[in-house]
């Protein structure tokens, strides 16, 4: 089966980002802000709305890029719509099922990825994909959604991890460093399943995660939509607030101050804008540039 056009990729890519906002929004009113909602329970799905909604989409998207088969989009397309879904009102079912079956889709792809390459990156990537599959299983077991975090932190933690061991293809790692990287991955999927008998809260996530993404778009947004998108040092600008966002947030949280901590929230979100909008105007540099060379 062949490959979609760049064109129907965009919409996609338009429902990650469309539960990006509606996440943020939650997130700033768990932290007692007063943002308008489309509807009141979205401030209990802002974990769904990030890890599922946004992330589940845009890696499921990239994934589905690389495998170039048809199949492999309707995880992107399902978790995605299942993020609105959640945004239009919709019940917890209506909302985690398409959303499971989004990750199950995952796991299939990166299973076929796998299976063509055994290697220890491609195994990173299906574990991650198989622990946002259980994760999203156990929630409509319904288990309650702080049991669920390490579950969603493993798989975006190992997907990260998977993609940057890929990327040290170029410059390979000692046989010392793969043995390190093997004790730790094991560690962190062992830590993952003890952590049902023994539950301990997740914290600092979005700075890591989307520290991540920050580096890692410039890459991507070519492979999936043919966009250039050429550097500029002004890339650095939201990476930085990002980072001074989540140490005021951490501090707040440690003082307990908690006016710190709501404005820390707010700069976060910020941060995320000046990210996306850095990039909207690097494609529009870009294709600008081509255009004058043609």
């Amino acid at each position: 089966m062949a490959d979609v056009r760049p064109a129907l990729r965009f919409p996609l890519l338009l429902l990650g980002f469309l539960s990006l906002a509606a996440g943020v929004g939650a997130g700033l009113v768990r932290l007692g802000w007063n943002v308008p909602l489309p509807a009141p329970e979205l401030t209990l799905l802002h974990g769904p709305l990030m890890v599922g909604g946004f992330f589940g989409t845009v890696i499921g998207l990239e994934r589905a890029v690389a495998l170039a088969r048809r199949w492999a989009y309707l995880g992107p397309l399902a978790s995605g719509l299942g993020a609105a879904a959640a945004v239009a009102g919709a019940g917890t079912p209506a909302t985690a099922l398409p959303i499971f079956f989004g990750s199950l889709v995952l796991l299939a792809a990166s299973l076929t990825v796998f299976a063509r390459q055994r290697a220890l990156f491609t195994f990173c990537l299906a574990a991650g994909a198989a622990c946002w599959s259980a994760g999203n299983l156990l929630w409509l077991l319904g288990l309650p959604l702080p049991g669920l975090v390490p579950w969603w932190m493993g798989f975006l933690v190992l997907t990260i991890a998977g993609e940057r061991l890929e990327l040290a293809r170029f410059l390979p790692p000692s046989s010392t460093a793969v043995r390190l990287f093997g004790v730790i991955l094991a560690a962190v999927l062992v830590g993952i399943v003890l952590s049902l008998p023994l539950p301990r809260p997740g914290t600092l996530l979005l700075g890591f995660v989307f520290a991540m993404v920050f580096g890692h778009a410039p890459i991507i947004f070519p492979a999936v939509l043919r966009l250039a998108v050429p550097y500029n040092p002004g890339f650095y600008l939201p990476l930085a607030l990002l980072h001074a966002s989540v140490l005021a947030r951490v501090a707040g949280d440690l003082l307990g101050w908690l006016d710190w901590r709501g404005g820390a929230g707010v700069l976060n979100g910020i941060a995320l804008l000046a990210f996306v909008a850095s990039t909207a105007a690097a494609v529009v540099r870009g294709r600008r540039g081509a255009q004058r060379s043609a």
